[in-house]
């Protein structure tokens, strides 16, 4: 285990003999108060080091249970931590901020980072990071990076001042990574959200395709897969993905808290299949309850809802490729071909022409009195009636197109097919479409 290194900060004021006095002050203020009243419970108390000026603890709500919050003393530059990981239940015990794990009898008492704080909102108490941003809830399940300390004199004196007596170790020195595996906010049935262990850098990630509808099985999220197999898979996902029950339905939020699939639809996930529970990293095994059984699909980079087949108007069928998981193969076939509308279809050269499969985030707009296509920049690289050079190649039965083409294609629009390829693209008006190398 490596040593942890603290920030150099002020030395800690605050100590636990001090908070005691502070609290029986409070509990005398109250036993002279006069006739009792009602009213609503307290909040807690939470007592942290003074980082500025002066000897006293402060205190971040009205007098209530006292819940104690030790931090880390702050150093100039970059502060270094321990890599290890605490995955368990928050907890506040005998006014203790605490980790109690599942596979262990051992409860952590919780060292913070210098510029993490509680918060209470709605009688519920969370912890904030440095940047305003709630990360963990009393009562989540949270994964916890940093490593333990099991002795108090191992630890620093300044954390050492502001740890009262009923608050005993072993100690868990908070490092970079604090997230809470709760998946909804409002009362109801749990849904499991099982998680892939965060890593520094890059991650790697499997790039096989799953085509499903996106379900909740006995509060487990799944997919069901739309193969021959009908194989439901438990989705393990990425580190920073989570759940939201805002708005309409259960929605999976990726990195950027953009909405990436909604439970009920259809989903395009990238990633990959472990069969074995056995093969599965100890973080994941550690979040999965019994129920929530394999075979597991450990999702990739791409997890989209886009449907293969849009329409348009009355009756305009763009159809879809489905979106790319590594890097996109094309075919290399090209031609200076005239874009045709024939009932709804949209084809090369005329009515008896290959129907066009468009890459992935391509769509269509109707503006300006003709059809046109917009690449996913939005830019318009063709035009129905204009010809246009576009590379690709041509596929013959339905089968080739794959089950995520296959499963919305219309019956009014057979083939034979022609596969975009990558760039489609246009000159300034007046000359011919051309196919750009760029």
């Amino acid at each position: 285990m490596r040593h942890l290194k603290f920030r150099r900060d002020r030395h800690a004021t605050a100590t636990w003999q001090r908070w005691l006095v502070f609290i029986g002050v409070s509990l005398a203020v109250a036993a002279c108060g006069g006739e009792p009243t009602t009213a609503a419970e307290p909040g807690p108390t939470i007592l942290v080091p003074q980082q500025g000026p002066g000897d006293v603890s402060t205190s971040a709500a009205e007098p209530g249970p006292t819940i104690f919050f030790p931090q880390q003393k702050a150093v100039d530059g970059e502060r270094e931590v321990m890599d290890a990981l605490l995955i368990g239940k928050l907890v506040v015990v005998e006014g203790c901020l605490r980790v109690n794990t599942s596979y262990s009898d051992t409860g952590y008492l919780l060292v913070w980072p210098p510029d993490f704080r509680l918060s209470t909102e709605n009688d519920t108490i969370q912890v904030l990071n440095g940047a305003g941003q709630v990360v963990a809830r009393v009562g989540d399940e949270v994964d916890i990076g940093g490593g333990e300390v099991r002795y108090l004199e191992r630890l620093d004196e300044y954390v050492r001042q502001q740890l009262p007596p009923d608050c005993p170790g072993t100690y868990w020195i908070v490092g970079d990574v604090v997230s809470s595996t709760k998946t909804t906010e409002t009362p109801g049935p749990a849904i499991f959200f099982p998680k892939q262990k965060p890593v520094e850098g890059e991650r790697e990630v499997m790039t096989a395709e799953l085509f499903g509808e996106l379900a909740v099985l006995e509060g487990c999220l799944r997919v069901a897969s739309f193969s021959g197999s009908n194989t439901d898979y438990l989705l393990v996902w990425p580190p920073d993905f989570r759940l939201s029950t805002e708005g309409d339905g259960i929605q999976v939020l990726n990195g950027d808290g953009q909405v990436a699939a909604r439970v009920g639809e259809e989903v395009f996930i990238g990633g990959g299949k472990i069969g074995y529970v056995h093969r599965l990293d100890e973080y994941v095994v550690r979040q999965l309850p019994p129920g929530c059984a394999g075979p597991y699909w450990i999702v990739g980079d791409v997890v989209s809802s886009a449907k293969s087949l849009q329409v348009f108007g009355s009756k305009i069928y763009l159809i879809l490729q489905p979106p790319t998981v590594g890097e996109r193969v094309n075919m290399l076939a090209g031609g200076n071909i005239e874009l045709v509308l024939d009932e709804g279809c949209l084809r090369t050269g005329s009515a008896d022409g290959d129907l066009i499969i468009w890459p992935p985030g391509f769509s269509l707009t109707t503006e300006d009195d003709g059809v046109q296509i917009l690449n996913e920049a939005g830019e318009i690289v063709a035009r129905v009636g204009e010809k246009v050079r576009m590379g690709g190649g041509q596929i013959s039965y339905p089968r080739q197109l794959g089950e995520y083409v296959l499963r919305h294609l219309p019956p009014s629009c057979p083939g034979p097919y022609w596969v975009v390829g990558e760039v489609v693209t246009g000159p300034p008006q007046g000359n011919p479409y051309i196919l750009s190398t760029e």
